[in-house]
């Protein structure tokens, strides 16, 4: 017995069973001891299943299916997935598409839905504040109804425009909603576990929940990254085809550049709309932050989003929209298809599209799991909403602990979070305050419930001859991947879930880390825009925007900017990124009431979901967002449970590194240069971290305290196998398992320079030909 299991060690036990006599077995093993060695042998020939998944750099395209419902099915329409699907169709391939969210494009009643609650008062908790007499006469806009502007005390003070058309089709499309998005039903909210380094604060992480994804619920700033980044990727970590000149021109193919005409770095003739957001509504208190910039010695960035030229200061922010002034995002794909009569919007089960349509959209369906047999993945596993709303009248099997919020509001700590701060380099771990740190007394299983609805009353699958592509995000996709047993092999056992490829999905999560810098407006500021006084004159820049033009509605109000590092303006890599920020108007209601007409000083309130995201980023103020471009802080991500509505534990791990945390302070520093060599009539009081805060403990602090991000990536990152922590090949495609990629943020390996959004419509492209390539098809006619 002992000499079997001794064997087990280099070979399975059966081959040891071969060779000895069967009666010496017998007579040596007794009952109980044979069933602990059968369960044994299962169990190490479930080992010799998963370690002969062998990872390799190069291999063939797997065989094409005859049975497949489509030829491709792609899981989640966001900002990537959106357009390898329209890509795909258009090159006549029959694609699913399967979203969780819905479109907002030319549908009213979905933008009202997702916008109301925020523009009546309505908190998004469920409690209804104050009413803003202004703020929810704009929901009557759109129907022509009551015009009046009333006082608290229902004295008429103004007149509202009666009947604007299309007015919440339109609002949702611009910039300067773009904020509001992130508080609707258009995004999932994701909790983060407590940030150890950060006061124990659990961030709400705000994922798009649309088609589009959250290319269409971000406040849509372009940028490319850095050359550096991408000649990273292609030459230091060995991407083959993710060199700066080899991502290029997908940069160029998705580009409609309307005011850079380097015909060498940009395009003219893509889907998405690229402008230069002081060509909307010019902001001369950013003017002169630029120049203040300037007279340090700061160097002067003329095209923001050339990745050749990204260190210095710049007035010429660009943002993701068209000359009238609407929002672009990745939707924009699926709507050119729509017009050509490509897409069917159909429901799960439903048969009611010819073979004209290439593309069938189900929106408002979850992807729960990807089906795999002999390790290659077939198709899909889904909800539809309607089903799981039915589902959830009854009894849930965790009421308890859905009741109490467990998932947003408790402490869900995990027994790897102990391990790995133990463990933590100290080169890039801050050292841990006692009152920060864990109470290692609470278990994993007090905040992961004891049991899993289940679901599979109302689980359906649909399946794909030649792929499924997983597009649901950083953290869907990751999470889509382990409930299908693709991941830590370790974490799945523990998870109850049958493995089917080893792999460290979501061990190496990382984000651009961000804190604010504010100051109060002076009483000499002048707002770019005035929302009491735009209400009583009629909406003039409204309809401005409304006829197509160029206006303060076109802008997000982030105009100008810094990339810098802390070796100052003598530096050429940029290791931060610094968004100077003029809202203005709409944001000073609470803040500045004394500068509009006494009837509407008690009056004039946003709802207090509002009022408090604005006081959590700061964006009330003048304000300056420092984001850390080369972090060394990697968070992970793990599942909670088997549930695929639960969150996942999501750690970031905000403020775990020294190097980290002291270029953040340098931003800061910077900051505070260019405030103070400013004209004073654009300058006043500091407010945070405030002139207490001088020493680099006190910002250093500050920091840790304030830190957040929301550029979640690298969670199924593409790398050769050599490489500990991928997911993926430089083609997109899993490890370990056939017919199955990622296109989506989760992919990059190292986050790159500045927001994110352009990179990953470029990695949509990018994918998308790869798989045109692989399977030797080309565009047809019909090409977006």
């Amino acid at each position: 017995k002992f000499m079997c299991m001794g064997l087990v060690l280099v070979g399975p036990l059966h081959l040891c069973m071969l060779r000895l006599p069967s009666m010496v077995i017998m007579r040596k093993i007794s009952s109980s001891s044979l069933l602990l060695a059968l369960a044994f042998i299962a169990s190490i020939n479930i080992i010799h299943a998963v370690n002969n998944n062998k990872c390799e750099d190069n291999r063939s395209s797997p065989k094409v299916l005859k049975d497949g419902e489509y030829d491709f099915i792609v899981a989640g329409g966001g900002t990537a997935g959106a357009i390898v699907a329209a890509r795909l169709a258009s090159a006549d391939f029959h694609v699913l598409l399967v979203e969780s969210g819905e479109r907002l494009y030319d549908d009213a009643a979905v933008s009202a839905k997702f916008l109301m609650p925020v523009l009546t008062g309505a908190d998004l908790d469920g409690v209804v504040d104050a009413v803003n007499p202004i703020i929810s006469k704009i929901g009557s806009l759109r129907t022509g109804k009551d015009s009046a502007i009333l006082d608290a005390e229902g004295k008429k003070v103004g007149d509202f425009v009666e009947g604007v058309p299309g007015f919440m089709p339109h609002i949702q499309e611009t910039p300067f909603m773009g904020l509001y998005m992130s508080m609707t039903d258009a995004v999932h909210n994701y909790p983060t576990t407590p940030q150890i380094y950060s006061q124990k604060r659990e961030i709400d992480y705000p994922r798009g929940n649309v088609l589009g994804g959250s290319s269409a619920a971000n406040t849509m700033v372009y940028f490319r990254g850095s050359k550096r980044d991408f000649d990273q990727w292609g030459h230091d970590l060995g991407l083959q085809g993710w060199s700066y000149n080899e991502v290029l021109p997908y940069f160029k193919k998705f580009e409609n550049n309307w005011d850079v005409k380097d015909a060498s770095v940009h395009g003219f003739n893509g889907p998405i709309n690229i402008t230069i957001m002081k060509n909307h509504a010019p902001s001369p208190a950013s003017d002169e932050w630029t120049s203040a910039a300037l007279r340090l010695g700061w160097p002067k960035i003329e095209d923001a989003s050339n990745p050749e030229t990204v260190y210095g200061a710049s007035d010429s922010w660009q943002t993701f929209v068209g000359p009238n002034g609407k929002r672009s995002d990745s939707s924009a794909y699926i709507q050119i298809l729509d017009k050509k009569g490509k897409v069917c919007w159909n429901k799960p089960g439903v048969k009611d599209c010819d073979k004209a349509h290439r593309l069938h959209v189900w929106t408002k369906t979850y992807v729960t799991k990807v089906l795999f047999k002999d390790n290659r993945a077939f198709g899909v596993e889904y909800i539809n909403e309607a089903d799981k709303h039915e589902s959830d009248k009854t009894e849930h099997p965790n009421k308890d602990f859905h009741a109490n919020e467990g998932v947003k509001h408790h402490s869900p700590y995990n027994k790897w979070d102990r391990i790995e701060v133990q463990k933590r380099n100290p080169r890039l771990g801050a050292p841990v305050a006692k009152e920060l740190a864990f109470d290692w007394d609470k278990t994993a299983e007090q905040y992961i419930p004891e049991t899993t609805p289940d679901f599979s009353k109302i689980t359906k699958r649909v399946t794909a001859k030649f792929e499924v592509v997983l597009s649901a995000g950083a953290v869907a996709s990751a999470q889509i991947l382990m409930l299908s047993g693709v991941g830590p092999a370790d974490h799945l056992h523990e998870r109850g879930i049958d493995i089917v490829a080893d792999l460290p999905v979501g061990k190496r999560m990382h984000d651009h880390q961000e804190v604010i810098v504010t100051y109060k407006y002076p009483k000499s500021f002048v707002a770019p825009f005035d929302f009491t006084t735009e209400t009583l004159k009629g909406f003039p820049t409204l309809r401005k925007h409304l006829a197509g033009e160029r206006s303060f509605f076109s802008v997000n109000g982030v105009p100008a900017g810094l990339e810098g590092s802390s070796t100052g303006p003598a530096g050429s890599v940029p290791k931060w990124h610094l968004h100077h920020i003029i809202m203005g108007g709409l944001e000073n209601f609470d803040w500045n009431l004394a500068s509009y007409p006494e009837t509407l000083q008690t009056t004039s309130r946003l709802p207090r979901s509002v009022l408090e995201f604005y006081r959590w980023t700061g964006l009330a103020y003048h304000s300056h967002n420092c984001e850390l471009s080369q972090n060394h802080a990697y968070g992970r991500l793990e599942l909670r449970n088997k549930d695929p509505f639960q969150t996942p534990f999501l750690d970031p791990r905000y403020g775990s590194s020294d190097e980290d945390n002291y270029e953040m302070v340098d931003c800061i520093k910077a900051v505070r240069a260019i405030m103070a060599e400013s004209d004073p009539q654009w300058v006043g009081e500091e407010l945070e971290p405030s002139k207490s805060a001088q020493t680099q403990e006190q910002l250093t602090q500050y920091v840790r305290n304030n830190i957040w991000g929301h550029h979640i990536s690298g969670s199924t990152p593409m790398g050769n196998c050599s490489t500990w922590y991928t997911v993926t090949d430089s083609r997109a495609r899993v490890h370990k398992v056939e017919g199955l990629r990622v296109a989506d943020i989760s992919l990059i390996p190292t986050i790159p320079h500045g927001n994110p959004a352009g990179v990953v419509m470029m990695m949509g492209e990018k994918i998308a030909d790869m798989i045109l390539k692989d399977y030797k098809k080309a565009p047809t006619k019909d090409e977006v």
